[in-house]
């Protein structure tokens, strides 16, 4: 029973690395059950799909909410804006879409690089605050 919870289970000390013998494990897996339904769109885009999910989780832990999040958002104002008629609206979605995706990478992918500079610069000791992990 561990071995199946070595393998669904997020480990923060041991995540899914290009580099591990458990990602080729993995990735051999994938292109096996893929063999088997490349020609089947719909299930191919699913087995795809949740097969990426699994990988986000296995190498981020809880950080594959916000992907699924992210893309459900985008997901849905792609949609909403081929409803809208007006072109103006529509621009105007798709920078809201942007703000939305570059803001998400800003603030989890620089926000600890920047703090750390301001602390350095104005010799304070503000620390980043992980919610999610």
């Amino acid at each position: 029973m561990d071995f199946l919870k070595d393998i669904f289970v997020y480990d923060s000390t041991s995540p899914l690395l290009f580099t591990s013998v458990s990602f080729w494990i993995f990735f051999g897996i994938l292109l096996f059950g893929f063999s088997f339904i490349y020609s089947k769109l719909r299930w191919r885009n699913l087995f795809l799909f949740f097969s990426s999910l699994f990988f986000y989780y296995k190498c981020g832990g809880w950080f594959v909410i916000l992907l699924f999040l992210a893309v459900a958002a985008n997901f849905y104002m792609g949609i909403w804006m081929g409803r809208i008629p007006k072109k103006r609206q529509r621009k105007t979605l798709l920078l809201l879409s942007i703000f939305l995706n570059l803001g998400m990478l800003v603030w989890f992918k620089y926000t600890a690089f920047f703090i750390a500079i301001f602390n350095q610069v104005s010799g304070s000791h503000l620390k980043l605050f992980n919610f999610i992990a």
